[in-house]
Order: structure tokens, then C-alpha cells, then sequence
């Protein structure tokens, strides 16, 4: 994890991530959260609408939000968690982050 490196190798690390932090990249990831959470929304807006006493687990809601910002904007790809789509994402979301972790 970057977080936890220090010295030539945190540096070198950081370089790698640089061009993911440039103005037009951030820019694509502003359009890419705006449509992901307008999704979310709605969806908790719904879920309001069809029982407003109804207890919602925020936390969960929030794992899948997570979910999809970082399928699309780290691996372009739509795991589909908002929707309840998602297979076996959350276990290849973690099975990549040991990797990365291990590996770096």
C-alpha cells in the first residue's frame, strides 16, 4: 500500500500514480461520480418512497457506491453493485487489492 511505503520506493510508486491525478483525468472522474451517485440517489430515494419507516442500512448502500465509483474509475468496469448485479465483484475487488497490496 502507498500509504505505508516510505523512501525510493514510496517515490516511485507515487510516480506511477501521477498521471491518474492530471486535470483531464480527475475531470473524467468528476462526470463518472456525478452519474454513479445520481444513481445512488435514486435509489435511496426509492427505497424512502416505498416504506419512509423503513430502517436503510446506510452502510451497505455506501459499500456498493464504492463499489462501482472504484470499478469504473480504476478498472473500467461496471460491477454493477447499485443494482444488485454483482456476482462474485466484491471478492475480485479484494482478491485485486491483496494483489496490489502484495505486490507493491
Amino acid at each position: 500500500s502507498l500509504i505505508r511505503q516510505e523512501g525510493k520506493k514510496w517515490r516511485d510508486n507515487r510516480n506511477l500514480l501521477r498521471p491518474s491525478f492530471n486535470l483531464k483525468s480527475l475531470t473524467q472522474y468528476f462526470t463518472t461520480f456525478k452519474t454513479i451517485i445520481t444513481k445512488f440517489d435514486k435509489i435511496l430515494k426509492q427505497e424512502i418512497e416505498n416504506d419512509p419507516d423503513k430502517y436503510i442500512n446506510i452502510h451497505s448502500y455506501m459499500i456498493k457506491l464504492t463499489v462501482d465509483i472504484l470499478g469504473e474509475v480504476g478498472f473500467g468496469l461496471n460491477f454493477g453493485a447499485l443494482d444488485d448485479k454483482m456476482v462474485d465483484a466484491l471478492g475480485l475487488l479484494g482478491s485485486i487489492m491483496m494483489y496490489m497490496g502484495n505486490k507493491y
